[in-house]
């Protein structure tokens, strides 16, 4: 308290100082950086101790979509992932690399990461990532995905969980909005 008092009086009222808590006590969730949260919006939420989360109804009606992509089919994410997405999913499919992908393991998933309420909102909440070949790709491992479908995620503005130190390799997130290509 005494030190968000201090950090409100320096940034005045040009800026603004939110103080982190467990969700018990604030249930708002907001991806860092002014960009992304004019971009991708900030929602309340309830929350479920399977870490499970219920996001505000507006934000969902405004933002999350069912769209048909290649290779998967119809899934459900936010309406701005859906260009990229659709893009490099194409783009692995030109390659000729569609048979590399085997199951869609799911996009907007509302939930706590690892499904905790002690851990961040997950990005599946927002629905711009998506976990692809999951019964093959598990935590920790080095899984199976393509490096050349990992290259055309990445030129896509995707990051992937295979890099990670304590890797997810099923799982690609929107890294960058990327401008029309």
């Amino acid at each position: 308290g005494t030190l968000a008092a201090k950090a409100r009086k320096a940034v005045g009222d040009d800026g603004a100082v939110d103080l982190l808590a467990l969700p018990a006590s604030s249930p708002v969730a907001f991806l860092t950086g002014s960009r992304a949260a004019k971009a991708f919006g900030a929602f309340s939420y309830r929350y479920y101790p399977d870490g499970t989360i219920v996001p505000d109804a507006r934000w969902v009606r405004q933002n999350i979509a069912t769209e048909r992509v290649p290779l998967l089919g119809a899934i459900t994410c936010h309406r701005l992932m859906f260009p990229q997405l659709r893009g490099a999913l194409s783009e692995v499919a030109a390659a000729g690399l569609g048979a590399t992908v085997h199951t869609f393991s799911g996009c907007y998933v509302p939930r706590f990461m690892e499904r905790d309420p002690s851990h961040p909102v997950s990005l599946h909440t927002w629905g711009i990532a998506i976990d692809i070949d999951a019964p093959h790709n598990a935590r920790g491992t080095r899984g199976s995905i393509d490096p050349r479908v990992v290259a055309i995620f990445k030129r896509w503005g995707f990051r992937w969980g295979g890099d990670w130190d304590w890797t997810d390799p099923m799982h690609f997130e929107l890294g960058a909005l990327l401008r029309s290509r």
